[in-house]
């Protein structure tokens, strides 16, 4: 996924932050049974299939020192969809299965240290 960064106004150590990108997912569905037992019931095959994804993201980071960062964040990402495909293990034609709103609400706390040259020194916003 394509993700692109956008820094708010700085508050002395907190920097407010949003995040948007797209991208593309695949899913692999397996072979989807209607009943318990395998053995009791035609099976549609399962398929791979590409979907078109995409994510948002606010956060902030919390600056405890030169080079040490307390990053605080919620996504939220969309992959689309997958689907099943449509011939059972009988030869039949089946209408496919499809699982909708592959999503995730994800809330993230890191910390993020900066090696090497030291870390810009944050703006106060004027």
């Amino acid at each position: 996924m394509l993700t692109a960064y956008r820094n708010l106004l700085n508050f002395g150590p907190l920097t407010p932050y949003v995040g948007a990108g797209i991208g593309v997912a695949y899913h692999e569905m397996d072979e989807v049974y209607f009943t318990e037992n395998p053995f009791l019931t035609n099976r549609i095959k399962g398929k791979g299939t590409y979907a078109f994804a995409w994510q948002a993201t606010a956060g902030v980071d919390y600056r405890i020192s030169e080079s040490l960062v307390l990053d605080v964040a919620y996504r939220y990402a969309d992959l689309g969809k997958a689907s099943s495909g449509r011939m059972d293990n009988a030869g039949f034609i089946n209408p496919r299965v499809e699982i909708d709103d592959i999503t995730a609400h994800e809330f993230k706390i890191g910390l993020r240290y900066n090696f090497g040259s030291r870390a810009p020194a944050y703006e106060t916003f004027k």
